[in-house]
């Protein structure tokens, strides 16, 4: 449904997780983002790869934005 993600990481430092299946494991990696630091997940970092923030025990603030991916032609909506 949703096409490129934009986030705003507020308040402390969060991790950001990616994954992907590789065989019948994971390709996992970590970065880290930085109190008042943006991201743009498009491409393979959002289409071949699941994200998620990990939760942390100070306060923290994620704002984001979604597109909506436009419709294929000729499927109704």
């Amino acid at each position: 449904v949703f096409g490129d993600v934009v986030g705003i990481s507020l308040g402390s430092e969060a991790p950001l997780r990616f994954r992907r299946r590789a065989g019948t494991t994971w390709r996992r990696f970590t970065l880290a983002a930085p109190p008042r630091s943006a991201y743009l997940l498009r491409g393979p970092a959002r289409l071949e790869w699941e994200h998620s923030l990990a939760p942390v025990a100070a306060l923290r603030h994620s704002i984001t934005f979604r597109t909506l991916r436009s419709p294929a032609v000729g499927v109704p909506v």
